[in-house]
């Protein structure tokens, strides 16, 4: 991000967690002793480090990422948001800035998203950006006074207010099934998934993000070392690696009529090809899904494991 133009206009929040345990210790030192370097000489307009005295860990409440963004939105009215896997365009601080800037009164966006799919995007289509309910959570802009849709079921309990309410089930079993299985995911094993919740909002209040046309984000976090993702094969955790990003410099927009009607795009997807589960194993989560799925709509249960 530091090479992005616009790097010496803007403030950059970075939050170290403290390591969970003896093991991750020492990897935590070299991490702690790069960003003290950086403290002292970047290219930002001030680069301010939050270092944990304990263990916060990640998806949950009270949570490092969770946290922070509590903090940030006490004193901001826009924010960008990036884990610490993501490699940037040199323009997108500036897509970021003035997407958030140019939607900020508009109800039906509530995220800006640095990354984007492969897309086929219909030959008479000719702008840099669309709208799109997909989204990514790979570098993302956001508003502050935006995030109360968000905060209502940014919980344990608001996720299980969505399977208990008739019309928002039936919503998401119309328009993205997948949702579902999600909730009950996140149900199971008592943990949230922001980028998960952020997209079940935009079927329930009917909202959209911005995309750029090309990437301008490449991330490294599928290789399994992390604790937010699981390990990809190869080929897809390769797809991710060679995909072209940006190089461009600056950004601006490209006004074109059909920019302000969502477009919905066949995204190539990559992940349905290489998932290395046998037929039987899908079938089996597919069954314990449907299982606990009943079980908590009657029966308000759900047995506290991870599926296979």
């Amino acid at each position: 991000m530091e090479r992005c133009s616009g790097a010496d206009q803007t403030e950059v929040y970075v939050a170290l967690d403290y390591p969970p345990s003896e093991k991750y210790k020492e990897g935590w030192k070299k991490i702690d002793d790069y960003l003290r370097l950086k403290e002292s000489q970047n290219g930002f307009k001030k680069l301010h480090v939050i270092r944990r005295d304990r263990n916060y860990g990640i998806c949950h409440e009270n949570g490092n990422y969770e946290t922070l963004i509590r903090e940030i939105k006490k004193s901001y009215d826009r924010y960008i948001l990036s884990e610490d896997d993501n490699e940037f365009s040199p323009c997108f601080l500036e897509f970021q800035n003035k997407c958030l800037e140019r939607f900020k009164d508009d109800p039906r966006i509530n995220l800006v998203c640095g990354y984007n799919y492969v897309m086929d995007f219909p030959e008479m289509y000719k702008n840099n950006f669309y709208l799109t309910k997909w989204g990514c959570p790979w570098g993302t802009g956001e508003w502050t006074s935006k995030q109360h849709l968000l905060e209502r079921f940014c919980s344990l309990e608001g996720l299980s207010s969505i399977l208990k309410d008739k019309e928002m089930y039936a919503l998401l079993k119309r328009r993205d099934p997948d949702s579902i299985e999600k909730i009950v995911t996140m149900l199971k094993i008592g943990r949230i998934w922001g980028d998960a919740v952020k997209g079940i909002c935009k079927v329930i209040y009917d909202t959209y993000c911005i995309m750029p046309r090309e990437s301008m984000v490449r991330n490294y976090g599928n290789d399994g070392t992390g604790d937010h993702s699981k390990r990809l094969n190869n080929d897809q955790n390769n797809h991710y690696l060679m995909q072209p990003i940006s190089e461009e410099t600056h950004f601006e927009f490209t006004d074109d009529v059909f920019t302000y009607e969502p477009i919905y795009l066949e995204r190539h997807h990559y992940t349905s090809a290489f998932m290395p589960y046998t037929w039987l194993r899908r079938i089996y989560k597919k069954f314990v899904f449907k299982t606990d799925l009943f079980l908590f709509r009657h029966f308000n249960y759900i047995p506290k494991s991870k599926y296979l």
